[in-house]
């Protein structure tokens, strides 16, 4: 038979050229990758009626419907997101990538329970799966479990320091239990790495303020204020530390 992409002649046993590297007939296979190519091109719609295609030719293939969900998800089509990777998940409960982006969707659609059990079963599944951890975290906060948002992020600095918004939302939590010393340490790990981050600078200063330090509150509110002379709510912090 030949390749039905560069017409190189092969044995009927085989399912990839070795010539061109593709899916030599029309199977999921050749569906899949090329809707991974019009992904990667940038062609969104091409690619749905693709991983459709290769789910027409295997319909209980977990890999294509993961995929088929993430581009739903990139789209911001969450409905049609949560049915496809629901599917994935059903089709295969250890399915790690099928957990993490129906968490994902779910978070989205404010389905906070629910997405918390995603990543829990992600992390389960794959235990460095580290975003999972920021992920929790920002559900736990929103929840109003403080303690177990900062276990989240303190998971996920442990195994990646340099994701520099996991500081400031450890930070955030820590604040909210009082805290005060911990929250200064996090806001100004953040501004070490971003020096430009107005809203860092903002929670420094009032980190620094709720600690009784004035001055250095002071100082952070300033810079926060040359990065966003809007930044209302800390322009009132400062003149309340100059009226004192």
């Amino acid at each position: 038979m030949k390749c039905k992409n560069c017409d190189f002649e092969l044995a009927a046993e085989f399912r990839f050229c070795p010539y061109c590297g593709l899916a030599a007939a029309d199977c999921w296979e050749s569906h899949f990758f090329a809707a991974v190519l019009a992904d990667f091109g940038g062609d969104a719609d091409g690619a749905m009626e693709k991983y459709r295609r290769a789910l027409a030719s295997d319909p209980s293939n977990e890999y294509v419907l993961v995929h088929l969900g993430r581009t739903h998800y990139h789209r911001g089509q969450l409905k049609e997101a949560i049915a496809v990777l629901e599917e994935a998940a059903k089709t295969n409960p250890h399915s790690a990538p099928a957990h993490y982006f129906l968490g994902l969707c779910y978070y989205r659609t404010a389905h906070v329970e629910d997405a918390v059990d995603c990543f829990k079963k992600t992390l389960a599944l794959e235990p460095e799966a580290a975003l999972s951890y920021y992920w929790l975290g920002l559900l736990y906060y929103h929840m109003g479990k403080l303690r177990e948002a900062i276990k989240a992020f303190d998971e996920l600095l442990a195994r990646n320091a340099e994701i520099t918004v996991a500081y400031y939302q450890r930070g955030l939590a820590r604040a909210r239990l009082g805290l005060k010393e911990e929250a200064v340490e996090d806001f100004k790990k953040v501004v070490e790495k971003n020096p430009r981050n107005a809203q860092a600078y903002a929670q420094l200063g009032e980190a620094y303020f709720n600690l009784g330090d004035n001055y250095r509150a002071a100082e952070a509110l300033k810079r926060a204020l040359e990065l966003d002379a809007d930044d209302k709510k800390s322009k009132a912090v400062l003149d309340l530390i100059y009226s004192s």
